[in-house]
Parts: structure tokens; C-alpha cells; sequence
């Protein structure tokens, strides 16, 4: 990624949330999933120019957004309307192509494609994973949200 900011956004800046014992929790996939999610973060920061009140508008839309997709989504695959679950999963998936690594934005896709091709359900294991990440990181995103407005 090149980038246009001049001067470059300085290493570290915007990430204070990191620093307290407080949101490193005890389990080391959840603390990998967060560093991760904290660079992922660092990356959109930089391709702003460093503007974090933009980054922080990008991630209120999103937490905004994300209880009604899922609820949507979960009702659609419940009544087994799996094309109109497919786009709620594809808005998510655009929602966090901003925001997270391909890692990520993978399971969107997956749930995707299952969705228009019929065979996920509500209780399948693509959306056991994806509802397990979004957990995880509206926790985070909401943590880092306490910490960045101290």
C-alpha cells in the first residue's frame, strides 16, 4: 500500500487502547484476534491520513448497523429466504472490507455464497464462526471506543 499522507501518520498513533492491561483479555486466540484487528485498524488510520474522527465516524456506522443486519439475517435464514440473508451478508462484508483483514471479510463471503446457493442455515457452522467474531469484535471496537474517548 503506498501512501499519499504527507506527513505519514506516526507510528502507534491513534491506538492508546492497546496500553491498558484492561482490554488485553487472558485468552491468547482473542488477544491474537485483537492485535490483529488493531492493525487492521492502524492500516484504514493510515490510508485516512491519520483523520481519526473519520475512522471513528466509519466505525459508529458500523456498530450502528450491525445489530439490524444481524437480526435480519438470522429471521431470512430461520423463514429460509437464503437470498435476501445473502444480502445482508454481502453488506457486511462491504461494511468490513473498511474495517478488518481478508481473514475476516472471508467469512462474510463464505456465508455469502452458501446463502445463494441455498444451503445455510441458521445453525450452520459458517454462521456459528461469523456470529463468533462479530461478538468479539463489537466487544472490542466498543472497548476501544471507551478508551479513545478519555
Amino acid at each position: 500500500m503506498t501512501s499519499t499522507c504527507k506527513p505519514p501518520v506516526p507510528e502507534g498513533k491513534g491506538n492508546p487502547w492497546m496500553d491498558s492491561p484492561a482490554v488485553r483479555p487472558g485468552n491468547a486466540e482473542e488477544r491474537a484476534n485483537r492485535e490483529r484487528w488493531e492493525k487492521d485498524l492502524s492500516g484504514m488510520l493510515a490510508e485516512l491520513c491519520g483523520d481519526e474522527e473519520g475512522l471513528e465516524e466509519m466505525i459508529a456506522a458500523f456498530l450502528d448497523e450491525l445489530p439490524g443486519l444481524r437480526q435480519r439475517w438470522a429471521l431470512f435464514l430461520e423463514e429460509g429466504k437464503t437470498a435476501e440473508a445473502a444480502r445482508e451478508f454481502h453488506k457486511l462484508k462491504g461494511s468490513l472490507s473498511y474495517l478488518v483483514g481478508p481473514e475476516e471479510r472471508d467469512l462474510a463471503r463464505r456465508a455469502e455464497a452458501e446463502a445463494r446457493q441455498g444451503v445455510l442455515s441458521p445453525r450452520s457452522g459458517t454462521v456459528r464462526k461469523l456470529e463468533r467474531f462479530l461478538d468479539g469484535f463489537d466487544r472490542f471496537l466498543r472497548e476501544r471506543k471507551k478508551k479513545t474517548a478519555r
